[in-house]
């Protein structure tokens, strides 16, 4: 064989090799979601007055509450743009805040292996 020919079938073990061990090597996403579980998310509004700054809303907390009939599930607190996430066997839901005095749960289904989007206003009054 001449010295080119022999770089190139070493060359291309060497990527078959590199291929395979990385091939071998991958696991599944960190948090991949599970075939029975869904996702819910969404934003959940701080109840805030008009003179708020607007760095200020960025700073405010909210806690995001999942119930399941009477049952608490979990809850969240949410800063910056207020975006929750709960991870969850597929059923049915409440997702809600404490905040203001007219805040409204929102009721929502979850099917396995989907995204449920449900944003929760912010009622000040």
């Amino acid at each position: 064989m001449r010295a080119g020919a022999v770089r190139r079938a070493a060359s291309g073990v060497v990527c078959l090799a590199a291929l395979v061990l990385t091939g071998c090597s991958q696991t599944s996403p960190k948090g991949a979601q599970s075939t029975t579980d869904g996702v819910i998310t969404g934003v959940a509004q701080p109840c805030v007055g008009v003179a708020i700054t607007p760095g200020g809303y960025s700073k405010i907390s909210v806690t995001v509450y999942l119930t399941q009939g009477s049952r608490a599930v979990a809850q969240q607190s949410v800063a910056g743009v207020h975006v929750y996430h709960f991870e969850v066997p597929a059923g049915n839901y409440t997702v809600g805040t404490h905040e203001g005095e007219g805040s409204k749960p929102v009721d929502i289904v979850v099917h396995a292996g989907r995204t449920t989007h449900a944003d929760i206003p912010g009622y000040c009054m």
